[in-house]
């Protein structure tokens, strides 16, 4: 441990006085000049120590362990959200597997005092459509599931309206009122009885159907492993041992 200390120091010191243009002049095996070396390296070092390895309270950290801190469902201010301050939603779910929305009937909802609107996929705020609009230098592959985007229903529980009050017990309620046919298509829980009608996948018919189709392959870990063993004497180990690799392939 001392001499990963002091080895530790000897690089940080080094970089220290890279940083403050007495690169040229710190040479700690330099028999001619170790006092100078050592004392330039000394002040480098010290200048930056304040700046590296020293404890900072989160400035959150005593509100949060006193309680005192507030969540996003304490602020409630005016202009928030819809209303006067903070609303709350409740989701209206489908009790259909597989099929359409024919009607939806919210009026006994927006009736309800304290109810601010009932947002289904009539009247939702515009979503776009591609793809694209959705993805970030990280996103994975496929598409994202896009609720209260259309009629269709593709399972059970699926989020057909979001009613939004301006108290949870409210819009729950409000939700209960809430009507809703459907349009009903027969659906299968089976899979294994019905292995003899799989098909391949194509493109995707339209961008809400794209979610149910798998994504590209994104690459081999095996190859990847064997491809590191090529040239690091731990990827080689790794690579010569199947027992390893099935190891990894399972985690």
């Amino acid at each position: 441990m001392a001499r990963e200390i002091s080895r530790r120091g000897v690089l940080g010191g080094a970089a220290a006085a890279g940083a403050t243009g007495l690169g040229g002049l710190v040479d700690p095996q330099d028999p001619q000049r170790p006092a100078t070396a050592a004392a330039q390296t000394q002040r480098a070092s010290t200048a930056m120590t304040p700046h590296i390895g020293t404890p900072t309270s989160r400035i959150d950290g005593r509100a949060k362990v006193t309680g005192a801190a507030k969540y996003a469902a304490e602020y409630n201010r005016p202009g928030l959200a819809l209303g006067p301050g903070l609303a709350y939603g409740y989701l209206v779910t489908s009790d259909i597997a597989k099929g359409r929305v024919t009607q939806i009937d919210t009026d006994a909802a927006r009736q309800v005092p304290g109810v601010i609107d009932v947002l289904t996929h009539q009247n939702r705020p515009h979503m776009a459509d591609a793809d694209s609009a959705y993805k970030d230098d990280v996103a994975p592959e496929g598409s994202p599931f896009r609720p209260l985007y259309d009629d269709r229903i593709r399972f059970s529980g699926q989020p057909i309206a979001l009613v939004v009050a301006e108290e949870w017990e409210t819009a729950r309620f409000a939700a209960s009122l809430v009507r809703v046919d459907y349009d009903e298509e027969a659906h299968v829980t089976d899979l294994h009885s019905q292995q003899g009608r799989a098909v391949a996948l194509g493109a995707p018919a339209s961008p809400a159907e794209a979610p149910f189709f798998p994504p590209k392959p994104r690459g081999s870990a095996s190859v990847a492993i064997r491809s590191i063993g090529a040239s690091a004497p731990l990827g080689a180990s790794i690579a010569n041992d199947d027992s390893v690799l099935d190891r990894r392939s399972l985690a």
